[in-house]
């Protein structure tokens, strides 16, 4: 079943205190000529309280511009994970006016003139060979009304330096660097994953636990609706 997009409002904060036992699911393992493939999936809930991406969706949102002559807010931001990484999807609105004159010393505007719209953006998560990648995905603006996006919109979440897009995903690059081979190698034994495995190749427990620290460095990852579902080659 996949994960709906839930706003960050509504999770209630208990909901972050999740057990570790329900951190590591679905055991299995692939016994063959080419090796030993151990699997083992983290769930979405898991994953977001792993990453604190409602912290992050909820630190990213307010005015994000305030100048003599534009104003953005960045609100309702909520988020999923999705096949090969997680998106985000939220409003923008935009205040604008123009100078008209200036007279004595004293500035006069137009009336404040309002803009809005709504906006998405993926993030590419995954593990390759021990290796965590993070890179920006597709991305979308979309305008309540017709016509053309200001520049404004554009430059502030995807275009210019120091833009939302860029932010984010150093932030989801920073919380992901959790899910290093070392740490998802100490879960997987915290949660008997050497049980398992001395179970499925009658290797002992204690060798079963070298196998799991000896692949923390050739872990991959793909993430998809349900989580993070991780591979070891143990040998």
């Amino acid at each position: 079943m996949s994960s709906s997009l839930v706003p960050v409002q509504a999770i209630p904060e208990n909901s972050l205190l999740i057990a570790q036992f329900q951190c590591v699911q679905n055991f299995d393992m692939n016994i063959g000529s080419h090796g030993w493939l151990f699997y083992a999936t983290i769930p979405a809930q898991c994953l977001d309280s792993m990453l604190h991406t409602r912290d992050l969706l909820i630190n990213n949102q307010g005015r994000k511009k305030d100048t003599e002559f534009n104003k953005v807010d960045i609100s309702n931001l909520r988020g999923s994970f999705i096949n090969g990484g997680y998106r985000i999807e939220g409003n923008w609105r935009l205040y604008h006016r123009e100078l008209i004159a200036k007279t004595f010393g004293k500035k006069h505007y137009t009336p404040w003139s309002i803009d809005d719209g709504s906006f998405s953006q993926e993030v590419l998560l995954s593990i390759n060979n021990g290796n965590l990648i993070v890179n920006p995905g597709k991305n979308n603006l979309k305008r309540n009304n017709q016509g053309f996006i200001r520049d404004v919109i554009g430059d502030l979440i995807i275009y210019k330096k120091g833009n939302f897009r860029d932010k984010f995903v150093d932030q989801m690059r920073s919380e992901i660097q959790k899910l290093n081979g070392q740490n998802l190698a100490q879960m997987l034994i915290k949660q008997n994953a050497h049980q398992f495995i001395s179970n499925k190749t009658r290797v002992s427990q204690k060798n079963a636990i070298a196998l799991i620290n000896n692949a923390s460095g050739r872990i991959d990852g793909k993430i998809n609706q349900q989580g993070l579902r991780v591979s070891l080659r143990l040998k």
